[in-house]
């Protein structure tokens, strides 16, 4: 969507608009966690979930995961004018490193290896709507959702600062 509204020249426009990085930032924020959560709906619905698995952890877990990797999302597509240029080099990294912690589920390495990974704690709260968490557990998957969804947040909006500049306060381009 990004990349669409660069090469319409709808961030020229906003530009010279009201509008502020951090408001275009939350309308594709709240547009695209609500694509992900009717996804994850479908996801439910199919597999079965309804009455097997308490709801509102799973997806108050993938409406953070959904906030947190779309921030970082909007962050690296900011410093890039095509598709490709943006999907090879930073999307597929991040969707590598960001699916890491499903091995947890599998068993596979030490559990404190996946708690490096922010995107952990929005698992481990969609799974403790079968599982619960212990005390520690749920400490550290909010610890874990505030640094994905935090530092989401701070990158996307550095990112804009610096490679699209929607507004005369979001900072100034880097040469």
């Amino acid at each position: 969507m990004v990349l669409f509204d660069k090469s319409q020249g709808t961030l020229d426009a906003l530009r010279v608009s009201p509008l502020s990085t951090e408001i275009y930032l939350a309308s594709k924020v709240l547009t695209l966690t609500g694509f992900a959560l009717v996804e994850s709906t479908v996801v439910a619905v199919v597999a079965g979930a309804w009455g097997h698995v308490a709801l509102v952890p799973l997806f108050g877990g993938a409406a953070v995961l959904a906030v947190g990797l779309t921030l970082v999302g909007l962050g690296q597509v900011a410093a890039h004018d095509s598709v490709t240029s943006f999907l090879m080099p930073g999307a597929v990294g991040v969707s590598l490193v960001s699916q890491l912690p499903a091995f947890w589920v599998l068993g596979v390495g030490p559990a404190l290896l996946w708690w490096l990974i922010p995107t952990q704690g929005p698992l481990r709260i969609m799974l403790s709507g079968a599982l619960p968490l212990s005390g520690t557990e749920a400490g550290g998957a909010a610890a874990s959702c505030v640094v994905l969804v935090g530092g989401g947040w701070l990158y996307a909006r550095w990112s804009f600062a610096r490679h699209i500049r929607l507004s005369k306060t979001a900072g100034r381009r880097s040469r």
